[in-house]
């Protein structure tokens, strides 16, 4: 009966695609040969692909079903002729025909000890033929080197070298006692870099074993288009502690402990081969910097006597949006150089450098630096021209028309800088372009003083021109109060919004100020208000909002140079059930939303930092409640009843303060230049869409897939199981609105799904 039930086993399933496979001879189809299969646990990890089974299965070419598995397959013409490429089929996805070109063979005969089975590794193919327990003979390529593994658990034991055999020959090899002492590892390639790598000229790395004395470099590597899953073999000096490294020129370095302790060393994770990239700055400057520099005061007093050219490369992480530009505040620098002045210009190569973004930069002394963003790819130089020249401003810096009495620093578009001495009451400016009308210029004096964000009134002329800027002294007070009571409301939000001279008009700086109340306020300042000095001679647009009150928008104004201006502002308190979001920590841009089955919004309210809020509708377990915010995880669940609300008592509900998650989210091989939509399930209640574009949006970040470049999705409250979804994709220039929510939701029921595992940090979907 048991032989029975094995039997079924290894029949084919009922209704299984089968492979049409052939053999070729210097490109022609050959009769009479097999096609042979044995298991591959791993398509990368060689110790799993090739050392998990010696079981081989030969059968006739022509129609081949492969068992449920992944298998390694070769093809022979018994004693003359072998396949030599490495070839791996998942039963799954088996294609409808396979050739298998064949090149002249030679006979191996290992002695194994008693028991044990063995592989043949052919390492400049990356390929393996199996030797199983009781088998005396093996086809293998001629012409090539070997490494014969005795494989005892999925593990080699022992290692014996073989030299090449000539075809049509045999050879007898005893693994009965070994040979020496290895340490065997394998190489793991990102598969960014693979691509690369199939096209590449460049040397191989070079991997070394170091124990304590002098290192030894390993057995030759196979082509670089295989050394991604290739096992690296070196031979040991003496037991104890080592390192395996990789390198070379053209590699980044990357290491591995090992320790040395029998006639066989495993080190079972591998070691990460990266091609590096090179990047060429040419730099240059026009004459007379060192003048221009030092008329260029500053707040230190303490200017350095003899500035140098500096080159500098920074490493920048890529956007969040693919859309956006990078941003240069989060370039860390890893290269830079330093340049007397005398030449004004040089060169600077960078080598062994990752692929990646980075950000190229000239500076000089206190001059605005010069920069270029460049991309660099794996196994290419890219080139960075960067020149250092300015344009040059000068003038009076003033506040109400009078003398600014202190010295002061300017900043203007594009990275330009300037200072103003007190003595003269006059600045001098570098700048890398020109004023323009509306052009932003931010002043702050030295120590205590005037602090200024002003707008040009009309362009720089010239190179070298004069630009005189005044500082208004003039001051807004708002103050926000309860229309009723008419009592100061304190933590009120106040958007303050300058808008350009040109028409039409835009808005081109946004402030977010708070109210004073409680020990928040200074000592003079009045509760309820906020004050703000020079404001620029524009129109102002003032926006106001508290939680449990109306929002409210103030009608367009402006102000001169000189004006003191009182806004009284009266909110008004909404009509509807009072309710709190109970948590540790005060909220930040926080709301509260419901949306009903549909995924159509019913309902929304403000949150104030205490968690309170006013809302006007009861709602229940049959709508979902999402409260989005800056300051805490993004948090769903199926509604409470608020009708708590409504008795005369308001409607809480304590926020999940412990249960927050993150993850990114990618899909392999994707269009680069596709969108793909991503849902997401947590504890079996569907995200609402546009709460999931509010939170991703609060933290600079996108809610859907652009090409194959990850998603970071962080900060979700983890109140049950995470389930992503892989929604569709739609073409480069779509926006969002091209599918409606509503189908979406329809799509997402049946769409491809990953449950987030226990720490796990990212997800990947297969196209």
């Amino acid at each position: 009966m048991r032989a029975a039930i094995l039997l079924l086993l290894a029949l084919p399933a009922a209704g299984a695609a089968s492979t049409d496979v052939t053999l070729l001879r210097d490109g022609a189809p050959v009769s009479g040969g097999e096609v042979c299969r044995f298991p591959a646990g791993d398509r990368e990890n060689p110790f799993k692909r090739w050392l998990v089974s010696q079981d081989v299965t030969c059968t006739a070419t022509g129609a081949v079903t492969f068992p449920t598995g992944k298998w390694n397959v070769f093809g022979r013409l018994e004693g003359t002729a072998v396949s030599a490429a490495p070839v791996v089929i998942d039963s799954a996805s088996a294609p409808e025909t396979l050739s298998l070109p064949l090149v002249p063979a030679a006979t191996l005969a290992p002695l194994l000890p008693e028991g044990l089975g063995g592989v043949v590794y052919a390492p400049r193919l990356g390929n393996a033929f199996p030797v199983a327990a009781g088998v005396g003979r093996v086809s293998v390529p001629a012409g090539e080197e070997f490494w014969l593994l005795v494989v005892k658990k999925s593990l080699p034991i022992a290692v014996i070298p073989v030299a090449a055999l000539v075809a049509g020959t045999e050879r007898a090899v005893s693994a009965q006692s070994g040979s020496g002492s290895f340490v065997i590892g394998w190489l793991y390639v990102a598969e960014s870099d693979r691509e690369v790598l199939n096209k590449g000229t460049a040397s191989p790395p070079h991997i070394r074993l170091t124990s304590g004395g002098p290192s030894r470099d390993s057995y030759p590597l196979p082509p670089l288009a295989l050394l991604h899953g290739a096992f690296v073999l070196v031979r040991a000096e003496s037991a104890g502690e080592a390192v395996l490294d990789v390198g070379g020129r053209g590699w980044l370095p990357d290491r591995r402990k090992v320790k040395v302790a029998q006639a066989v060393s495993v080190a079972e994770e591998p070691l990460h081969v990266q091609p590096a990239c090179t990047v060429i700055v040419n730099w240059s400057a026009e004459p007379g910097l060192p003048a221009l520099e030092h008329s260029i005061g500053s707040c230190e007093k303490k200017d350095d006597p003899s500035p140098q050219f500096e080159v500098s490369l920074s490493s920048c992480p890529p956007p969040k949006n693919p859309r956006e530009p990078v941003d240069p505040a989060g370039c860390q620098t890893i290269r830079k150089q330093t340049f007397t002045p005398n030449p004004d210009f040089g060169s600077v190569t960078l080598d062994d450098i990752p692929s990646g973004t980075y950000r190229a930069e000239l500076r000089f002394g206190k001059l605005p630096p010069v920069s270029a963003m460049v991309t660099a790819l794996p196994m290419k130089q890219v080139t960075v021209p960067l020149h250092a020249a300015y344009l040059q401003l000068y003038g009076s810096l003033t506040f109400g028309d009078q003398p600014l009495g202190k010295d002061a620093t300017l900043q203007f578009r594009g990275g330009g800088i300037g200072f103003a001495s007190r003595e003269t009451g006059e600045y001098r400016a570098a700048l890398l372009m020109p004023i323009d009308v509306d052009s932003q210029i931010a002043v702050a004096s030295c120590g205590e003083g005037p602090k200024a964000l002003l707008f040009a009134d009309q362009p720089s002329r010239g190179k070298n021109s004069r630009f005189d800027i005044n500082i208004p002294d003039n001051v807004l007070t708002v103050t926000v109060t309860d229309t009723f009571t008419r009592m100061p409301i304190a933590g009120a939000s106040v958007r303050y919004v300058i808008h350009s001279l040109r028409v039409p008009r835009r808005p081109i700086a946004t402030r977010i100020l708070m109210t004073k109340g409680g020990e928040s306020r200074q000592p003079g300042e009045e509760a309820g208000t906020i004050e703000i000095r020079s404001v620029p001679e524009r129109e102002i647009r003032l926006y106001v909002k508290h939680s449990g009150y109306q929002d409210y928008a103030a009608d367009p104004f402006s102000m001169v140079k000189d004006e003191k201006k009182n806004v009284d502002v009266q909110l008004v308190p909404l009509r509807g059930s009072e309710g709190k979001i109970v948590s540790r920590r005060p909220f930040e841009n926080a709301a509260i939303f419901w949306f009903a089955s549909s995924g159509a919004e019913s309902e929304h309210a403000d949150v104030g930092p205490d968690g309170t809020f006013i809302f006007a509708s009861a709602h229940g377990p049959d709508e979902t409640m999402a409260v989005v915010s800056l300051s805490h995880p993004l948090w769903v669940v199926r509604s409470p009843d608020t009708s708590s609300g409504t008795r005369g008592k308001p409607f809480e509900v304590r926020f999940p303060d412990d249960r927050s998650r993150g993850f990114e989210v990618s899909l392999r091989g994707a269009n680069p230049r596709g969108i793909t939509h991503i849902g997401l399930v947590i504890g079996g209640v569907y995200v609402p869409l546009p709460a999931l574009r509010l939170h991703q949006s609060l933290r600079s970040s996108s809610a859907t897939l652009s090409g194959s470049t990850p998603l970071l999705i962080r900060d979700l409250a983890e109140t049950g199981p995470i389930d992503v979804i892989l929604g569709p994709t739609v073409g480069p220039m779509a926006g969002r609105g091209d599918i409606p929510d509503a189908l979406l939701l329809q799509r997402f029921a049946t769409a491809p799904r990953k449950r987030l595992t226990p720490g796990a940090i990212v997800v990947v979907f297969e196209p």
